[in-house]
């Protein structure tokens, strides 16, 4: 299941390639949302246990279940565009699996690291379980791209790297216009 993205990513993305299985792609992404989101509620709630609610656990927990979700469905659409652009064969299904892939070691790194740091001094066995997931993360996405899509190398990296410097523009701007509004800069 998706554990194997963690011992062998490739044959992970071969299967599915052939296979072509939507419900596989939206049951690690349900995973993948899960981990994720219980690593942000332990994450920010772990100093503050006396005076959490439990509607605050749920809220925040909710809300990165669905967001991690929309923000999945919104890069496989992105990477969808962008591949296809540079000359990939594919629809949304091999964009949306090539991005789910790659954030599910994210996630399960995340969530090992936030439960760590409830010791103190862990941080630096939480970088080395963070750097490697995010390592993978990003090679996995590589992978996905490249074989989903049936692009070649230079191809396969242009698309990553439209996506994530579209990610990070987003990002930018977004944060800047939100300062603009609140009147801080």
């Amino acid at each position: 299941m998706p554990f194997e993205l963690i011992r062998n990513p490739g044959s992970s993305l071969a299967r599915a390639r052939k296979s072509k299985s939507m419900g596989k792609s939206v049951n690690i992404l349900l995973t993948s949302s899960f981990l994720l989101s219980v690593a942000l509620v332990f994450a920010v709630f772990r100093l503050s246990a006396p005076s959490v609610t439990p509607l605050m656990i749920i809220s925040l927990g909710a809300v990165s279940f669905f967001m991690t979700i929309l923000m999945a469905m919104v890069f496989g659409w992105t990477t969808q565009i962008i591949a296809v652009t540079v000359g990939g064969r594919g629809r949304y299904y091999e964009g949306f699996t090539a991005v789910v892939y790659s954030i599910f070691v994210p996630s399960l790194g995340l969530l090992v690291a936030s439960l760590m740091t409830a010791a103190p001094g862990t941080w630096p066995i939480s970088m080395s379980i963070l750097f490697p997931s995010f390592a993978l993360g990003v090679a996995t996405f590589y992978r996905g791209v490249k074989e989903l899509f049936r692009l070649d190398t230079p191809s396969s990296m242009a698309t990553v790297a439209a996506t994530v410097i579209s990610f990070l523009l987003t990002a930018y701007a977004l944060i800047t216009l939100n300062l603009l509004g609140a009147g801080v800069v």
